[in-house]
């Protein structure tokens, strides 16, 4: 017995519920096959048209070549270290979906349903199984190579080869094609998966490829974590080295995606030409809306963001090429250029580490073009439901593709991790993993190592190997004539270094005769102190206006160190303003400049100064002079006020004077009847606070008994 359909909708299954099958396959009411079309005769064999046949190898080839077209991207977005890398996995990922697609995969997709779970005949199709099936099983194969390939994109850069292998294996062994049963399942007779049963439309894998192949690719980058250097303390963008070759990729991504889209009617067709415009138009969209964005909140138009654009457009549009309007392929795939920059936002600020950007792509932009069906494809493709309906069924496929695909591999993900690391290790990552991994090197990688060892050892005596005729080997023998200047220019250096040497010990020598003639003649400025024949021109003044002069005469050395000069005085007016003093002005200068000039000198870059005077409430008057520097102890502080006197172990010896800047200070305070008090703790500081009598206050009456100091 021999029953006949024409497959409208590809592996969608877009067609109304009372259509005929071929097994889980449906029909657009209306077309009805010519003899001629594909068949299941009496053998279990599935015949058609050559050309159908021949339209399905060729949209085969077109969709393998994306293989060529991922492998392109990748390399260019990752760094030169890790290419050969990327590039290995886009062929064995093929290579391991063939066998394991061809033993069993594609028996567990379309093989007859049991329950609409999982198929369960068709294992190892050969040429018995008929040229139709054959060309259908070698267009599904490359579509499950494409959703394994998307994961290697994410994980790239810090994945071990055979951690990769194992993802692979479990996405084209089980997730991809139990996934596939229940939204595409059926063909070789039997019921229908239980989604597609259900009305669910993904007309060329939106949900059944990419948003599968983006959803292990959320769970492997969350079990291995990000590469080194993306995030945390002096994280950055890791950019790519080539963005040339990733458009490149992009490009061959968009070719073959004609295929992808256009091989999914089954059949050669007229309806090919508006999947075809809707696969182009797409990506249009997605382009125009990434670069006007990026434009805008980038200030320039970024070629990351185009190229995220063009493969999430790509993507939004592929579940609904079938049913959409130009106009509304358009919208969908610019919409899905706007999630995907939004998914790739939200990625970077959870720290989520993806290489180059395949979940935002292949997963935010696929849940939206699967639910894009609802909302604007062709009611009559909807098999009788309503808009709101079909909404309703697109949410669960979508939402059943996220917890069969990211609920399956997340644990096992992280269960393989436990009993062998999928991650490489630090060395490995940081020498790349085209060394790491393969043992594969190249001339750029070789010129990187030596100039690596170099910067390292210090040791620039010998260059770099030189690759003739490569670009790589143009920077080593550029970078050979850098050396020879640098060896040449050190030499002239360390001879002047020497010569310099020479000049600082002379004049070190210099210093220290200056020092001690320096402190001889202090003795005889000092003199007319200790012989109490200095005396005071007192006059009215404005305490605060010489604490700001002082200040403003040290502020350039505080700022050529660093420091932090504080000043704080009672604001005119308020209830506690300084009253003024009778007092000898250029001696009060003296002892500000004496103390803040040693806390200046004395403190450390960063440290703080701070000057402060107050009327204290028994009226005397309080100057407080205080630093964060290196501080003294107490056997050091007496030595300090001790004339002529330095302390040896404070600080730098290019530091010291000729010790009367302390003894000075205090005595100009005690002329004054003043108190002179010093507290310090090494390493913490020092602060100095003098108290002039209530009696200089202008004012106050002289006489009477002062508390004492």
């Amino acid at each position: 017995m021999e029953s006949r359909c024409r497959v409208i909708g590809g592996p969608a299954g877009v067609g109304e519920r009372r259509s005929k099958r071929i097994g889980a396959r449906e029909t657009r009411p209306g077309n009805v096959p010519e003899e001629g079309e594909w068949t299941i005769d009496g053998a279990g064999t599935i015949a058609g048209d050559i050309q159908d046949i021949l339209w399905l190898i060729i949209c085969a080839v077109l969709v393998l070549m994306m293989q060529a077209g991922f492998a392109c991207l990748e390399s260019g977005l990752v760094r030169a270290k890790n290419t050969i890398n990327v590039v290995v996995k886009n062929v064995v990922d093929i290579s391991l979906t063939g066998l394991l697609f061809w033993l069993f995969g594609f028996a567990v997709m379309f093989g007859p349903s049991l329950g609409g779970w999982i198929g369960t005949a068709g294992f190892a199709p050969d040429r018995a199984a008929g040229a139709w099936l054959l060309a259908f099983f070698f267009f599904q194969l490359v579509f499950c190579g494409t959703a394994v390939t998307i994961v290697s994109g994410a994980v790239a850069e810090r994945m071990r080869f055979a951690g990769y292998l194992v993802v692979a294996a479990l996405v084209a062994g089980v997730i991809y094609p139990l996934f596939g049963h229940w939204a595409w399942g059926g063909l070789l007779g039997g019921g229908a998966g239980w989604l597609a049963a259900a009305g669910f439309v993904d007309f060329a894998g939106a949900t059944v490829v990419h948003s599968v192949g983006g959803w292990v690719a959320l769970a492997a980058v969350l079990a291995i974590g990000p590469r080194l250097g993306r995030f945390g303390p002096g994280g950055r963008c890791l950019e790519g080295h080539n963005l040339p070759l990733a458009m490149l990729g992009v490009l061959l991504l968009w070719v073959g995606w004609f295929g992808f889209n256009g091989g999914s009617t089954l059949a050669l067709e007229p309806a090919i030409a508006g999947i075809a415009v809707n696969t182009l138009l797409g990506p249009v969209g997605g382009c125009l809306l990434a670069m006007v964005w990026s434009w805008r909140w980038r200030g320039r138009p970024s070629v990351q963001d185009m190229m995220d654009g063009i493969l999430a457009g790509l993507v939004a549009v592929t579940a609904g090429a079938h049913t959409l309007s130009a106009g509304e392929a358009l919208l969908v795939g610019a919409l899905g250029g706007g999630l995907c920059l939004a998914a790739v936002a939200l990625l970077d600020r959870l720290e989520i580490d993806d290489a180059v950007h395949a979940v935002p792509v292949h997963l935010a932009a696929g849940v939206w073009g699967t639910l894009a069906v609802a909302l604007f494809g062709d009611p009559a493709d909807f098999a009788g439901a309503t808009r709101l309906e079909q909404l309703a069924v697109q949410a669960l496929g979508a939402a059943a593709a996220g917890l069969l695909a990211f609920g399956l591999a997340y644990p096992l993900l992280r269960l393989a991790d436990r009993l062998r690391p999928l991650r490489a290790s630090r060395h490995d990552e940081l020498v790349g993993l085209n060394i790491a991994e393969h043992g594969a090197s190249s001339a750029l990688t070789t010129l990187l190592e030596e100039m690596n060892r170099q910067s390292t050892s210090g040791d620039f005596a010998r260059n770099v190997p030189v690759d003739e005729g490569s670009e790589a080997g143009e920077i080593a023998a550029q970078y050979n004539l850098v050396l020879e200047k640098f060896r040449t220019e050190t030499g002239k250096r360390e001879q002047a270094v020497r010569a310099f040497r020479q000049a600082k010990e002379q004049a070190e020598n210099a210093n220290a005769a200056k020092s001690h003639f320096l402190a001889s003649m202090s003795h005889e400025l000092r003199t007319p102190l200790n012989a109490k024949k200095y005396e005071l021109h007192e006059e009215e003044l404005d305490l605060a206006e010489v604490v700001e002069g002082a200040v403003r005469l040290v502020s350039p050395l505080a700022e050529r160190k660093g420091l932090s000069l504080r000043v704080e005085l009672p604001a005119p007016g308020a209830p506690v303003a300084l009253p003024p003093l009778r007092a000898d002005e250029r001696a009060l200068r003296q002892i500000l400049l004496n103390l803040l000039s040693n806390a200046c000198k004395f403190t450390e870059s960063g440290g703080e100064v701070r000057v402060s005077a107050e009327q204290e409430a028994d009226g005397r008057i309080a100057l407080r002079v205080s630093d964060t520097g290196v501080g003294m102890s107490r056997a050091q502080i007496r030595q300090a006020l001790e004339p002529f006197v330095q302390v040896d172990s404070q600080t730098r010896k290019t530091d010291q004077g000729t010790g009367l800047g302390l003894p000075l200070a205090k005595s100009l305070a005690e002329l004054h009847g003043g108190s002179f008090v010093m507290t310090s703790r090494e390493g913490q500081g020092t602060q100095v606070v003098i108290r002039l009598p209530r009696a200089r206050v202008c004012g106050v009456a002289t006489g009477g008994p002062e508390r004492p100091a």
